[in-house]
């Protein structure tokens, strides 16, 4: 017998059925009414277009007085309409409607449409459009006397009378009850929209249904004996029904529908209104004893047809004991999954039911538990097993007199023994002597204290000591087992000295950073008292007779002061406060500064030699950069002879790398080179630690002498020159480095000294500068050659001078760092007010701007203090000019 929960899945089955269908006639029915709407809205035509579409199609006034497309009924009548034809329901008297024949012409081509809506839908009957105006399109076409008169009122149509608006205020979709389709399918039922226009009711369309097309057949059918499907409507006036026929008398136009309640006894106490409230739900249904029934029902939405699903308790009763025998045997074999469910099919033994679903509702939650503590145990077993295998720490399982048991990998890799032997080993064979005892003792207090933790020595394979931390704790009373982890203490203390090292390089760096800080302050100092000093300088020469005493002391002067400028840049550089543009430089140069620099802090016991090629070719690269090699260098060679006395050497010259040479030297491309080589008589490199030399924070000196970068450093300085460095050393003879660089294809450029012509001007230009010295030199330097000068010391006083007379100034000089106003606020502030002033900015030096990041939109050229008239005149007449 099946079992009654297919009921369940029938019902669900029919409903769903119903539903599917019926959401699809409403969703046909809102999309013709959108589109009828759509279609009277938007098209505009004339009388004489309506005209001339009566003309193409044919339209006349048939044998039985309709008006329509004679062409098209003759053609349906020999069968040759086209798929996508519609007819048309129309009394001669509209012909001349205004109304009517603009909706009829909108609809004109709407059977295409309505042809590939059919096909979503193919169980319908007919699809059409009912006008206020007595008037009606059909799809599919048929044949208008086989089915009405000429004079038939299509307003007293019951699908027009179920929507119109008195019997529709809603506006919502109605189904009729069911009716005679005279054109040939049987019993109908028809669902209707209306259609609005500007608020105002124009007509309708409607959908005529089949019964039969509703749902299929089968799913009627019954699954238990005696079980009965059927539909009702919402009056009770039954739709479907398996032994209950609808009788239609088609002559009289009459149909004949027998009720709910006319189908027994107990049905007439049935309430349809309690039924729709409830929705959906089940009920018994006796009559003194006569009957005793089981009555599910469920209400169709949409349409708010009920379903009705009866059949014999006993069959249900059945059903029940089947499943119970079923779930006792599922219990049986171990499963607890099954549940018996609260439906009404079960009353009869639900208190067997309420037992059993506690019986293995228990029994499962104790399986669960069950299950859950194995899974537990093997995750813990795995987790430790885990722990042991992998743990970075030598493990070892072992008994009170040390017999070992198992150990992890770590073990032996510490230890350099295999696996298999030391589990063949005692403990106190890892031991000295004196550590074994040690470990006796430990052993037997945790048997009282259970963890003991100290300090010893392991014995390796190879003999050698491993200080660990090794800790003793039980595992098993029963089996008497013991744990120890020796955890290698050598790491720990490498880990120490290595960040007591960091914290020595911060405190370095910092310094480092302070010593470049103070720098910077002394050369803005500095290059201001330098200016007027040059400046002054270079007016005199202009004075001055050439051959005069006065012109050679002048002279003298200047170039102290250029040479005191260049100091200053030595100094920014060496503190890492400046940097310049890559640029051919003569590197001669730079190595005899550097060492002049070096001489004033190297003992004199310490013999520098110096053999410098004159005339070696210049090098592109930024004189920092290279500044920064030769100082690391010469110090490393400081460092190797300081204490115990000795010389080294500087040489620069020129090579050139052919093929041959390039064996040697596997760092370098053929071509001409920069060779600069600095060599000492220390106490050399020891063979096995060469090549780690250039690795960072590599160092052998002692604390204080170094950080273990400089080497490093210029190894990347180097490479990124294209260049190459190598070393030579042997221990007690001394080391000698080697550095290549690619010789530049153009020359330095000449730094112009006075003396040489400079390119006067006539224009007017301001020049801001809090110190009042250098104001009133700058004055006097552009007066001398021409130039109209307004000085300002204080930069507000300025802005406010520049604002009342922007138009008198071609130009503005300023200082960067003033009171109230920097000079790169005040630009900018300029700018605002005139974008075409250029504006030069001036600095004898500044973190927060460099010739690299000034802004080119706010500052038109940036100069370095202390600055030339030569400078300044080819700064001016490049922006004037």
């Amino acid at each position: 017998m099946v079992q009654t929960n297919h009921i369940h899945v029938q019902i669900k089955q029919i409903a769903a059925s119903l539903d599917a269908n019926i959401r699809s006639c409403h969703d046909t029915l809102n999309e013709l009414k959108r589109l009828s709407q759509l279609l009277f809205s938007e098209i505009r035509c004339e009388q004489s277009d309506i005209e001339r579409w009566f003309e193409k199609e044919g339209f006349g006034v048939d044998d039985a007085g309709f008006w329509l497309r004679l062409p098209l009924q003759e053609a349906f009548r020999s069968h040759r309409v086209p798929g996508n034809a519609i007819s048309y329901s129309w009394s001669p008297g509209l012909r001349n409607d205004p109304e009517t024949c603009f909706r009829m012409y909108c609809l004109r081509n709407i059977g295409t449409f309505l042809g590939e809506i059919r096909t979503r839908l193919p169980a319908s009957a007919w699809f059409y459009y009912q006008d206020v105006t007595n008037t009606s399109v059909q799809f599919p076409y048929i044949d208008q006397q086989q089915a009405i008169d000429p004079g038939f009122d299509w307003t007293s149509c019951h699908t027009f009378v179920s929507v119109e608006p008195s019997n529709n205020p809603e506006r919502k979709i109605q189904w009729t009850k069911p009716t005679i389709d005279y054109a040939g399918e049987g019993l109908i039922v028809s669902a209707s929209v209306p259609v609005y226009l500007a608020d105002q009711f124009v007509g309708l369309w409607s959908i005529d249904l089949p019964m039969k097309s509703l749902h299929q057949d089968f799913i009627l059918d019954p699954y238990i004996p005696g079980q009965v499907n059927f539909i009702v409507d919402a009056n009770g006036t039954i739709m479907d029904h398996p032994s209950v026929e609808t009788e239609i008398d088609k002559a009289k136009g009459s149909i004949f529908q027998r009720h709910l309640h006319s189908l027994g006894p107990g049905f007439k106490e049935i309430s349809l209104a309690r039924l729709k409230k409830r929705g959906k739900g089940s009920f018994r249904l006796t009559k003194e004893g006569a009957f005793d029934l089981m009555v599910y029902h469920e209400v169709i939405p949409g349409i708010e047809w009920i379903l009705f699903v009866i059949f014999p308790r006993s069959s249900m009763q059945d059903a029940a004991n089947k499943r119970i025998r079923a779930g006792l045997d599922r219990v049986k074999s171990g499963d607890f999954s099954y549940r018996f469910t609260k439906d009404s099919d079960i009353e009869q033994v639900r208190f067997i039911a309420e037992g059993y679903n506690e019986m293995v509702a228990t029994l499962e939650t104790q399986e669960k538990i069950r299950k859950k503590a194995q899974q537990d145990l093997l995750k813990s077993e795995e987790m430790l097993r885990n722990l042991f295998e992998h743990s970075h720490d030598a493990t070892f399982i072992h008994t009170i007199d040390g017999r070992i048991q198992n150990v992890n990998k770590s073990a032996s890799l510490l230890l350099g023994y295999p696996h298999h032997e030391l589990c063949a080993m005692n403990l106190m064979d890892l031991f000295s002597p004196e550590g074994a005892a040690d470990v006796k003792k430990a052993l037997n207090s945790g048997q009282k204290k259970g963890l003991i933790l100290f300090e010893t020595a392991l014995l390796t394979r190879f003999n050698t000591r491993i200080t660990v931390e090794i800790s003793f704790r039980i595992i098993s009373n029963k089996q008497g087992l013991f744990q120890a982890i020796c955890s290698d203490l050598s790491e720990r203390l490498h880990t120490l000295e290595e960040r007591k090292k960091l914290e020595e390089r911060l405190n370095h760096y910092q310094k480092m950073e302070a010593i470049g800080t103070l720098a910077g302050g002394i050369a803005h100092d500095f290059n201001n008292i330098l200016f007027p000093i040059m400046g002054y300088s270079e007016m005199l020469f202009e004075d001055l007779p050439g051959e005069s005493p006065e012109y050679s002391k002048v002279q003298k002067i200047y170039k102290a002061a250029y040479r005191a400028k260049e100091l200053t840049m030595q100094i920014l550089t060496f503190s890492r406060q400046a940097d310049q543009e890559p640029r051919p430089v003569q590197y001669q140069l730079i190595v005899k500064e550097v060492l002049k620099l070096l001489r004033s802090s190297i003992p004199n016991d310490i013999e520098i030699i110096q053999n410098i090629k004159p005339g070696a070719s210049p090098v592109f690269a930024d004189p920092t950069k290279l500044h920064q090699i030769i100082m690391n260098l010469c110090t490393n060679a400081f460092h190797a002879v300081q204490e115990c006395g000795g010389q080294f050497e500087v040489r620069l010259d020129e090579v050139e790398i052919n093929t041959d040479a390039i064996l040697g030297n596997p760092g370098l491309q053929s071509g001409e080179y920069v060779h600069l080589s600095v060599s000492d008589t220390g106490h050399g490199i020891e063979k096995e630690i060469l090549p780690m030399i250039f690795d960072p924070y590599f160092t052998t000196k002692k604390n204080g002498k170094g950080s273990g970068l400089g080497l490093s450093v210029t190894y990347g300085i180097v490479k990124n020159l294209n260049g190459d460095i190598k070393v030579y050393s042997e221990p007690g003879k001394g080391t000698t480095f080697h550095v290549y660089l690619p010789k530049a294809e153009t020359t330095p450029l000449r730094e112009r000294f006075p003396g040489e012509p400079i390119v006067k001007g006539t224009e007017h230009i301001l020049w801001v500068d809090d110190e009042v010295s250098i104001a009133e030199m700058g004055r006097q330097m552009l007066e001398k050659h021409g130039y109209s000068v307004t000085i300002y010391t204080d930069s507000l006083k300025a802005l406010e001078a520049f604002k009342a007379e922007s138009d008198r100034f071609d130009l503005v000089i300023t200082d960067m760092t003033m009171p109230n106003m920097t000079g790169d606020i005040l630009a900018a502030e300029i700018k605002n007010l005139s974008t075409s002033t250029p504006i030069i900015l001036c600095t004898g030096f500044s973190e927060k701007i460099s010739r690299k990041n000034y802004s080119t939109e706010v500052i038109d050229d940036f100069l370095m203090k202390p600055v030339t008239m030569h400078t300044f005149s080819r700064s001016i007449r490049n922006l004037l000019d």
